[in-house]
């Protein structure tokens, strides 16, 4: 039973990540080739929030803006930090956001938009270097939903 159920669940992975590598095709599409119906159908399902991405970063950046902005008042963000400040070694991978007090990293966020990316030396680096000065570091995938209220719930449930 073990095996048929690795093969199903391979090939359910295969067939949800050829659907999601259409529509991703498709909504580039649909911009580039100007057709502002599509274009304000799909960005308004991408901008709420509690729908997918739709492997489109910009939303994702909002998203995180939006928690921090409403949630985490007193904190000072960053963005585009070097992985190097929390001292990880060159050529790690860079935090998308940091969420700082007064000085002090309290947590970092990672937007990687390969779906295998969290994988690489360079983002685990990073991660290290958050771990061992006890802050909290996220990865949010573009390929996953990065719904509001996932990213606000970790946030709550992480941040110290």
């Amino acid at each position: 039973m073990g095996f048929l159920e690795g093969l199903f669940k391979s090939a359910a992975r295969k067939i949800v990540s050829e659907v999601a590598d259409g529509l991703a095709e498709e909504i580039q599409n649909i911009r580039r080739s100007g057709d502002t119906a599509g274009t304000e159908a799909v960005t308004a399902t991408a901008d709420s929030d509690e729908e997918d991405c739709c492997y489109e970063i910009s939303v994702v950046r909002r998203r995180v803006e939006a928690v921090f902005a409403q949630e985490w008042s007193g904190y000072e963000v960053r963005r585009d930090i070097a992985a190097e400040e929390m001292g990880a070694p060159e050529g790690s991978y860079a935090y998308s956001y940091g969420l700082y007090l007064q000085g002090q990293p309290k947590a970092m966020v990672m937007i990687l938009e390969g779906g295998a990316e969290y994988r690489r030396k360079g983002v685990k680096c990073a991660h290290k270097a958050c771990e061992e000065k006890g802050v909290f570091c996220m990865n949010l995938l573009l390929h996953m939903p990065n719904r509001r209220s996932y990213i606000s719930r970790q946030l709550k449930d992480n941040v110290r």
